[in-house]
């Protein structure tokens, strides 16, 4: 609990506190000062010792005391940063209200009746549109979610076709494999072919080299078809 208390005096007088017009005391036993009661607190403010000064610790407070002692019935101009706290600004405007003759007063709440309904009329226009932009909104929303799933489905059929598209590539890639084995083998098979062709001709030559010395010897025909192999025929035309 604490208490305030604004001063309009000086209650105070020592040398060193000629200057301090904050004071805050606490509830101290009078035979035992170091025990006090916590949590139940006074503060004196003594308002003819306060002089307005700038320092932003404190600033709010000094504005609060600056509207106590600055204001009263005989004030015309009020200090600009008076008006720059919210709060102290709300209790100049409840003052000056309160200052209102009966017709300033009705004009008053005649001014701000039309600023309540335009304001009333704003807000209404403010939800009408934004409503329409909710539904708008919500629309959009909706078609965005659309185009995404149909993006999601073209993106799914994208993957199958790169599916279809890789494994026909790797079937394709395996019959080139397999058509150059095919023809690796088959080139094979022809070498090995000329290469066999080429071995029975050269023995076919050396045996018809055979069988013509062999018939410049004198030897029969029957001997050398028996040596040979050669036929009769291909003998007699040597």
């Amino acid at each position: 609990v604490y208490g305030l208390s604004l001063v309009n005096d000086i209650f105070l007088t020592d040398k060193k506190d000629e200057e301090n017009y904050y004071h805050h005391y606490r509830l101290a036993h009078q035979e035992q000062p170091d025990k006090y009661i916590p949590g139940i607190e006074l503060i004196f403010i003594e308002l003819p010792k306060f002089k307005a000064s700038t320092f932003s610790e404190k600033r709010i407070m000094n504005l609060w005391l600056r509207f106590l002692t600055e204001i009263d019935e005989n004030t015309t101009e009020i200090s600009k940063e008076l008006y720059s706290e919210i709060a102290i600004k709300e209790a100049l405007e409840y003052l000056q209200e309160s200052a209102f003759t009966k017709e300033e007063l009705a004009y008053y709440d005649k001014y701000w009746d039309n600023i309540r309904v335009e304001k009333t009329a704003l807000k209404d226009y403010y939800e009408k549109g934004l409503k329409v932009s909710h539904d708008k909104l919500l629309q959009a929303e909706e078609k965005a979610e659309q185009a995404e799933e149909k993006a999601e489905q073209a993106e799914e059929k994208a993957e199958q076709a790169e599916e279809k598209a890789e494994q026909a590539v790797t079937e394709a890639e395996q019959a080139v494999t397999e058509a150059e084995q095919a023809v690796a083998e088959a080139e094979q098979a022809v070498a090995e072919a000329e290469q066999e062709r080429l071995q029975k001709e050269e023995v076919m030559v050396k045996l018809i080299n055979s069988a013509k010395q062999m018939k410049e010897f004198g030897m029969s025909v029957k001997s050398i078809v028996k040596a040979t192999g050669l036929s009769i025929n291909e003998i007699q035309k040597l």
